[in-house]
């Protein structure tokens, strides 16, 4: 047994020999059993302990594992608090709430020290209660496959990893380890109270299924084994799909291309969707189907306006991009040209300007202007132009947008329309519009970059001067 958790310690969760481990120990089975074998492969430890103060035998089991610990030799540190009333001031379960203020004092034990990794006592028996209960909450492959050996990313660091080395080992084989060491490890009472789900799970659910299937242990941790393996192709598609999506993390909020997500198949938009929620908010655990499927729909039916989904996260379409984020965020503008509403610069040719939202305007004289007509006749792009000279009847500026502001565009037959209207029409981003810069020669709009061309500037067949305009982020 000993030989196998070395390997799955140097292997699945990535150990090295020289760097401290935090060890998380309540004094239980699994805890003691997983401290026992640390100590046997040679590791050097900080033993962790949180006393959540919901038992009065609290205090004396706190301290007969200081002084186990201390028998071993290893540095001990401890910390507690009210779990009952940070429970009900956040309104959250008991369960809950102990696990968070656990797992908060041990990463950051782990992070004073410097440690490899913070490593909890979870075995194969509570990787099929996790399963169980993920499957009850009608998870999909990622609940399915339960807890991993080695977490990083996790809901409490993106440096320090949460490893599970006995994930391989049943209850059975910790407590015959335990008698043949003479070790008799403290027992939580609350583990018998069933009014916990995942008490109800260990003692009423499983032995239930048991009449059953007999193995339905062993059914239920091989299924996750399964799942992890096809879950890993899977997210080596997912991660595919998210750079073909660009989708991007930032205070608040995460982004993605709205056409880009169209083309995934079904599935990989979902699981986008689910990533994307767990970067907003990790370890949730109420972001369940519905709530992805109900992100979904709203995308796929392109509607406008923001949609609140679930723990206060919030779901936009802006042109071609995609926003989930929490109430207040500070969404960025990047994706669109801005500039500030009270620049106005005299352009020059040629001439470079670096925008204040990390666009890059620039605009160079074409000598040959039967090349500039060609190139205009056939040019896609709407962040670039070429544009007559000789029309402008005034040094031309760059600048936002102004009340009152038309523009004669190309195929109007000389009528005019409202900058403004014109960007409702084509669905710009309220919150972008008046920072939106625009190529002007006084009050005349010649080219608004990214939208439309002024058919007053358009190059012609006799067009005997011309400029090629482009608008582009800054690389």
């Amino acid at each position: 047994m000993l030989e196998n958790l070395h390997y799955i310690l140097q292997h699945n969760c990535i150990l090295v020999q020289n760097r401290a481990i935090l060890v998380g120990v309540s004094g239980g089975p699994d805890s003691l059993y997983l401290l026992e074998m640390l100590v046997d492969c040679g590791y050097t430890l900080l033993v962790a302990h949180y006393n959540h103060g919901l038992r009065p035998s609290a205090d004396d089991e706190a301290r007969w594992l200081a002084a186990h610990v201390e028998r071993l030799g290893i540095p001990f540190v401890t910390a507690g608090s009210d779990v009952l009333a940070y429970a009900r001031d956040n309104r959250q379960s008991i369960e809950e709430a102990a696990r968070e203020r656990r797992y908060k004092f041990l990463f950051e034990e782990g992070e004073r020290i410097d440690a490899q990794a913070v490593a909890v006592g979870h075995t194969a028996d509570d990787q099929v209660e996790t399963v169980i209960m993920h499957l009850l909450r009608g998870a999909g492959l990622q609940g399915l496959r339960g807890m991993e050996y080695r977490s990083l990313p996790n809901p409490w660091s993106t440096k320090l990893p949460l490893i599970r080395p006995l994930l391989g080992v049943w209850r059975e084989q910790v407590m015959s380890h335990l008698a043949k060491r003479g070790l008799q490890p403290l027992v939580d009472e609350s583990n018998l109270d069933r009014t916990y789900y995942r008490n109800r799970i260990r003692h009423e659910l499983i032995p239930l299924l048991k009449e059953y299937n007999p193995a339905i242990r062993e059914a239920v941790y091989r299924m996750s084994i399964l799942a992890q393996g096809d879950y890993e192709v899977i997210e080596g598609v997912v991660r595919e799909a998210s750079a073909e999506c660009n989708i991007r993390t930032g205070q608040g909020y995460v982004s993605l291309d709205y056409a880009a997500w169209g083309r995934q198949p079904l599935a990989i938009q979902r699981y986008l969707l689910r990533q994307a929620f767990a970067a907003l908010r990790p370890g949730l655990k109420d972001i369940d189907f519905s709530q992805v499927e109900k992100a979904a729909q709203h995308l796929v039916a392109h509607q406008s306006g923001a949609v609140e989904l679930a723990a206060d996260i919030n779901l936009l379409i802006e042109g071609n991009w995609v926003w989930l984020f929490s109430a207040g965020a500070q969404l960025p503008t990047d994706p669109w040209p801005q500039m500030r509403i009270d620049e106005w610069d005299e352009i020059d040719i040629p001439d470079k300007r670096v925008l204040t939202s990390g666009w890059v305007f620039t605009v160079e004289e074409v000598q040959d202007s039967r090349q500039a007509f060609e190139m205009a006749a056939s040019n896609k792009d709407p962040f670039q132009a070429w544009i007559d000279l000789h029309v402008p009847d005034m040094p031309m500026s760059l600048r936002g947008r102004l009340p009152g502001d038309r523009i004669r565009m190309i195929g109007m037959q000389g009528h005019s329309t409202k900058v403004s209207d014109l960007m409702i029409n084509l669905k710009i981003p309220q919150r972008v519009r008046d920072s939106w810069p625009l190529l002007a020669a006084g009050d005349d709009i010649l080219w608004i970059p990214g939208l439309r061309l002024s058919e007053r500037v358009q190059v012609r067949g006799d067009t005997q001067r011309a400029a090629h305009f482009q608008l582009c982020r800054l690389e």
